[in-house]
């Protein structure tokens, strides 16, 4: 295998990661292939073994990049001038409108390709992402329940009342697209005065 410099080893890496999300957005997790991937970059399979152990560890890279947006959004609720709940609420509508735009994150979840990552990865690997995903949040709910802000109840709570929030982006037509929106509006109202005092 030739040798590369740094440089050229992240821009490969980049291209892997670029390429392969292009291909796990249209195609799919299982019917995107390594032979396809290391295709479109056009670079040797043994190249691509040198950046990822499998093409479920790539996916799950791209995940934890395109998740990566939660902890720039807690930032700027906390740094904002409103107040708290009204900086959640925008918080929460922001999120939603990035999980509704990002076409990879949609079709991890139309596609159901959480189940197959789950089986495929090594469990080290999912129970970190599963901590470092409860962790971004846990940081402000405490922060904010020490404060005298919110209720108390375990944080743990919290974040499942705010995913159950973010599974209904994926029931748009079953909530009805024409009534979709003023329902999340209602539902984020409804969380944001049930968990601030």
């Amino acid at each position: 295998m030739p040798r590369f410099t740094i440089d050229e080893r992240e821009s490969i890496k980049e291209d892997i990661i670029n390429k392969g999300k292009e291909l796990f957005t249209i195609y799919g997790l299982k019917k995107t292939s390594i032979d396809d991937i290391v295709k479109s970059c056009v670079i040797a399979k043994g190249t691509f073994y040198s950046f990822f152990k499998s093409k479920e560890e790539l996916y799950f890279e791209i995940l934890e990049r395109e998740e990566s947006f939660r902890e720039e959004l807690i930032l700027k609720m906390l740094q904002s001038n409103k107040s708290p709940k009204e900086s959640f609420k925008e918080f929460l509508k922001d999120c939603l409108i990035y999980v509704e735009n990002n076409e990879f994150l949609k079709s991890l979840n139309e596609r159901k390709e959480l189940d197959l990552l789950l089986r495929k990865l090594p469990k080290e690997k999912i129970e970190e992402h599963f901590y470092k995903d409860k962790t971004s949040g846990l940081a402000f709910i405490e922060k904010w329940q020490k404060e005298g802000i919110l209720i108390e109840e375990t944080p743990e709570v919290i974040i499942g009342i705010l995913r159950s929030l973010f599974i209904l982006v994926y029931s748009k037509e079953e909530i009805g697209e024409h009534i979709y929106s003023p329902v999340i509006d209602r539902l984020i109202d409804i969380i944001a005065e049930g968990i601030f005092k």
